[in-house]
């Protein structure tokens, strides 16, 4: 597990540095981004690396996070505030992110899956209040 929780951090620092190499370390050939807001929409691993370099985080603050691990399969949950634009838009909220993370044949954890899904997306039509 110390394995895993090193590079989920790796994962937040490649993020925050815009280390598009220590990223590549991280993730699975078939890495991709799917972002949940308007409506799903995936990112594959090559353009989100190329996308990454456009990244500008200046806050990044990790408010809770857990760990599942069910044999080679883990799953991160986590609760992310940040400052911060990609591509020139404003990207800044509170995100939950949860990340699949595999662990391969050569032992170690490489991230298949970040699901991101904006925590102040506004209301989603069809749901009713609790």
């Amino acid at each position: 597990m110390d394995d895993l929780s090193w590079r989920v951090e790796d994962f937040d620092r490649s993020v925050i540095e815009r280390d598009a190499d220590l990223a590549g370390s991280l993730l699975s050939d078939d890495f991709a981004l799917v972002v949940t807001e308007p409506a799903p929409r995936t990112m594959s691993r090559e353009r989100w690396l190329a996308v990454l370099r456009d990244y500008a985080v200046t806050e990044w603050t990790v408010l809770d996070r857990e760990t599942y691990v069910a044999g080679a399969c883990a799953l991160v949950l986590s609760r992310v505030d940040m400052v911060a634009t990609v591509l020139g838009a404003d990207r800044s909220g509170l995100f939950t992110t949860s990340d699949l993370w595999l662990r391969h044949s050569d032992g170690g954890w490489y991230a298949h899956r970040r699901i991101s899904t904006p925590g102040s997306a506004g209301h989603i039509a069809g749901m009713v209040p609790g």
